[in-house]
């Protein structure tokens, strides 16, 4: 099969030839069928075929395009109700989510979860952290109202001297005990990276055992004052 252009009368055309031979018991004769259009023609059906092709093209493209919106949707809706859930819970709540969601979904559930986990490990360790502040802080502070009450009933001028001194170690010590206190708090910090330093236990526990009866045999201090008055 060829084909070729040609003009016939002025006319422009598109040739199509086909070459074949007879096949037959007496006769093989070869034979040629021609067939022409004109390029009119020819363009204006080349023309509408497009156009045909073109709106079927379009509008499969336009199913496919909703079926492709549709189904991430639907595919992204466990994903919608999840972000409304946390969207809609209440900043204080730490409780586990529970949802019902595809097997894609159920590890970033299960890692949320773990997440709320240490965060209530973390909270209950703050609690936990106030509590024991506020009751290692509360006796130091009630010995100091106790020694300046117990001041306030001396005339002696001596005696104030020394309750005033009691006081003082006593504020110093409790400002140390404040000061420890923060830094558990920092080392309960994951994220803190304190200097390790050598630390002798043996005379920790000295000076701690020294400080304990000072503070026991201190003139005017709330140990000895009960001491003498069950005496």
């Amino acid at each position: 099969m060829s084909y070729a252009d040609v003009d016939v009368g002025g006319l422009s055309l598109r040739l199509g030839v086909r070459r074949s031979r007879l096949e037959g018991w007496d006769r093989s004769d070869r034979f040629e069928v021609r067939v022409a259009h004109s390029q009119e023609g020819r363009t204006a059906l080349a023309n509408r075929l497009f156009l045909a092709s073109l709106l079927n093209v379009a509008l499969i493209a336009l199913l496919a395009m909703v079926v492709v919106l549709l189904s991430a949707r639907f595919a992204l809706e466990p994903l919608t109700r999840l972000r409304r859930a946390i969207r809609q819970r209440d900043p204080r709540t730490l409780a586990p989510l529970a949802l019902e969601l595809p097997r894609e979904l159920d590890e970033l559930r299960q890692t949320l979860n773990e997440l709320l986990a240490r965060m209530r490990r973390v909270r209950a360790n703050q609690e936990r952290f106030i509590g024991d502040a506020s009751h290692q802080l509360r006796t130091p502070l009630a010995g100091l109202s106790a020694r300046a009450e117990l001041a306030l009933r001396q005339t002696d001028p001596a005696q104030w001297r020394s309750a005033l001194d009691s006081m003082h170690a006593t504020a110093a010590q409790t400002a140390r005990l404040a000061g420890q206190l923060l830094s558990l708090t920092r080392l309960n910090n994951p994220e803190a990276a304190p200097a390790h330093t050598p630390v002798d236990l043996c005379a920790l526990a000295q000076r701690a055992v020294r400080s304990g009866f000072a503070s026991f045999d201190r003139p005017g201090s709330i140990s000895a004052w009960r001491v003498r008055r069950r005496r």
